[in-house]
């Protein structure tokens, strides 16, 4: 999932009012999730640091850019939804040079 559809499916859990409704939104997003995943979802949301501000994706207030390219752009910059928002260790895929990299909020 892209960074932008990414931050866009965070606003719709944060609607949330249980981890049940987590999991049913990443199923119809066709997210993979177990209970524990969408508990710790959940639990994450309301101190969520993952945030898109001027079209640049940030976690923790650090810009994520492509190590070998330098591209930020979240349109081109792929996550799991549940590593981007769970605040464990994220797995980013590069639209523009095929790179992946990680990052620990």
């Amino acid at each position: 999932m892209t960074l932008t559809d990414a931050c866009e499916l965070q606003e719709l859990l944060k609607t949330c009012t249980d981890a049940s409704r987590v999991s049913v939104i990443l199923d119809e997003y066709g997210e993979d999730s177990d209970e524990e995943t969408s508990e710790m979802i959940f639990g994450a949301l309301s101190g969520n640091t993952f945030t898109i501000d001027k079209g640049a994706p940030k976690i923790s207030g650090v810009c994520i850019v492509c190590p070998k390219c330098g591209n930020s752009s979240p349109d081109k910059l792929l996550s799991s939804i549940s590593e981007l928002l769970s605040g464990a260790e994220v797995h980013l895929g590069c639209c523009e040079c095929g790179e992946q990299f990680s990052i620990k909020p």
